[in-house]
């Protein structure tokens, strides 16, 4: 089976600030939290294209609604047509092998190849944009227009798709984090630029968790992102999935204080930052060559949350080797 982060194209320009989000991403979707529909949309090694690329390419960008799904087509009603002209009713052709994740009364956001129906999706079915609700449509709609109207490219984006991860829904701060993996705008002086923003983003408890998780992901990209975010581990209302990426980013620039924070982390009041912590556990042991065993063998036998006893006991045989504590200071 492929490792789900396979190594970056030296090829292409700036593949190190992607590897190191896939390496954070498998520790912050691996925590034992309720995964997002949207996060549950982009599985790991297979993010999306950049949506600033992908409306390029589109002949016509339409918010529908799904009347049915055939065997080869796809039968749609327009609600808002963003960029081309189409019919106010209009077939989509379906391949069976590769079906969009589509079903009758979805709302959904496509781009379309073609001059006349039956068109073609531009996108990937792991690329559908699902409208859970009216009130995602309505935020949709102008982030679209403003998206198309201003077809700039590389770092002058970066106030569009900042706004995207703000401002929500989910889906959209999902399409912001592709855009900005982009390696025309992913440099690293805008890693540098955007770490000191985002850790106070991923610090914010008046966030939507969701910004804030992925806030976090970006910040840890530098070695200066991850130091702001560590010491967020100790706050009462720390959130799980800031917590896990910034271990993840401890482990990966082997920031000082990683040590520390995984040791708050692992007696923090919250279960599910207890869950979180476990999870990046072995990253931070690989990095930093040693393993808070007494603590996890505590764990695995009288943590409150049986979820934590599970994980904890699943760790406990494949580090049973390292050393049985982490010196803080590390």
């Amino acid at each position: 089976m492929a490792h789900p982060c396979p190594r970056p194209d030296p090829g292409r320009r700036s593949p190190v600030g992607r590897w190191v989000v896939c390496l954070v991403l498998v520790t912050v979707s691996g925590f034992a939290g309720d995964p997002t529909p949207a996060a549950a949309q982009h599985p790991l090694g297979a993010r999306t294209r950049p949506f600033h690329q992908r409306i390029r390419w589109a002949d016509a960008v339409v918010v529908v609604r799904v009347d049915a799904v055939e065997t080869g087509r796809i039968r749609v009603s327009r609600r808002a047509t963003l960029s081309g002209s189409v019919p106010a009713q209009f077939e989509i052709k379906r391949a069976p092998s590769r079906p969009p994740p589509l079903a009758a009364q979805d709302l959904a956001v496509v781009l379309l190849r073609g001059a006349s129906p039956p068109y073609v999706l531009l996108d990937e079915p792991r690329e559908t944009i699902l409208l859970p609700d009216a009130a995602t449509e309505e935020r949709w709609i102008p982030a679209l227009r403003r998206a198309i109207a201003e077809p700039t490219r590389g770092e002058a984006l970066l106030p569009l798709y900042l706004a995207w991860i703000d401002e929500g829904p989910e889906t959209l701060r999902e399409a912001a984090l592709d855009g900005l993996l982009d390696p025309d705008i992913d440099t690293p002086a805008l890693r540098q630029r955007l770490a000191a923003d985002r850790a106070a983003a991923a610090a914010d408890p008046e966030r939507a968790a969701s910004a804030r998780r992925i806030s976090a992901i970006l910040a840890v990209r530098t070695p200066m992102g991850t130091a702001s975010l560590l010491p967020q581990v100790a706050r009462q209302r720390a959130e799980a999935s800031v917590v896990a990426a910034a271990l993840g980013g401890g482990a990966m620039h082997r920031s000082r204080g990683t040590g520390e924070a995984l040791e708050r982390a692992l007696v923090h009041d919250d279960a599910a930052v207890r869950r979180a912590a476990l999870q990046a556990l072995p990253a931070v042991s690989r990095a930093f060559g040693t393993a808070p065993m007494e603590r996890i063998e505590e764990m695995a036998r009288s943590d409150a949350d049986p979820n934590v006893r599970r994980r904890a006991a699943r760790l406990i045989s494949t580090l049973a080797a390292a050393t049985p504590s982490l010196p803080a200071g590390k």
